[in-house]
């Protein structure tokens, strides 16, 4: 019996190239967000599971003590969906390895680094809710950050826009725009040495949050001294 992700390979490629498609778990029997690849012969290679879930929508934080409140999720379902392992392979026949963002994972500069170096990002996500607002160019500007920083070129699939190829340098190769309809056929552009930022991550950002709060506390300091230093009205009287 072929998976659903077998038979629409099928039915779109003719079962002549790989496929990538996001998973509502309720067809798949698992309650995690999933994103599934199936190869030539409708075989699933490749699953990745959403590890960041949004709260609130895929999950109910301390779900205990809201629900007594009275609180619930926003979207609709019972139950909260399980995040994923922190470290999933993504591998396509054909195709380099990839690190799969799911929707607003790509706004999370952690989730595009970490472990092996894959050689392209792959980023699929229903922007339909923001509507016309500037919430899709937002998210996307994020996407694109997340290629600049690894030095990685990024796939970005939308349902409603805005789709689009883009290089390492996080310029832009190929798109569809918000709200349009249609195919990108573009090369997989080449990944770049590994930036300084994919290797050191956030340390400078820690490191100058932390001077900060050193330079703060400092000036307090030399402050309180400087006051305790200064004569009292009692003894300038005297």
């Amino acid at each position: 019996m072929k998976t659903f992700v077998g038979e629409l390979a099928d039915r779109v490629l003719g079962g002549q190239s790989p496929i990538v498609v996001g998973l509502d778990p309720r067809l798949s029997a698992f309650p995690e967000r999933r994103l599934q690849g199936a190869a030539p012969a409708a075989r699933i290679v490749a699953t990745y599971d959403k590890i960041h879930l949004v709260p609130f929508g895929e999950y109910l934080p301390l779900r205990g003590i809201l629900r007594a409140i009275g609180l619930e999720k926003l979207a609709q379902g019972r139950g909260d969906f399980v995040p994923g392992p922190d470290t999933q392979r993504f591998d396509l026949p054909g195709l380099p390895d990839a690190r799969v963002l799911i929707c607003y994972e790509a706004i999370f500069p952690a989730l595009s680094g970490g472990g092996p170096r894959p050689e392209w990002l792959l980023n699929l996500t229903n922007d339909g809710w923001f509507g016309n607002l500037t919430g899709p160019d937002q998210h996307f500007a994020m996407a694109r950050f997340r290629a600049v920083e690894q030095g990685l070129p990024l796939v970005r699939a939308a349902g409603t826009g805005i789709s689009a190829m883009v290089d390492a340098h996080g310029r832009i190769v190929a798109s569809l725009p918000l709200g349009g309809a249609g195919v990108i056929d573009a090369s997989l552009p080449a990944p770049i040495d590994k930036t300084f930022y994919a290797k050191i991550g956030d340390v400078p950002a820690f490191g100058v949050f932390l001077g900060i709060l050193l330079l703060i506390a400092g000036r307090a300091f030399l402050s309180r001294s400087n006051e305790d230093l200064l004569p009292s009205s009692g003894s300038m009287k005297r």
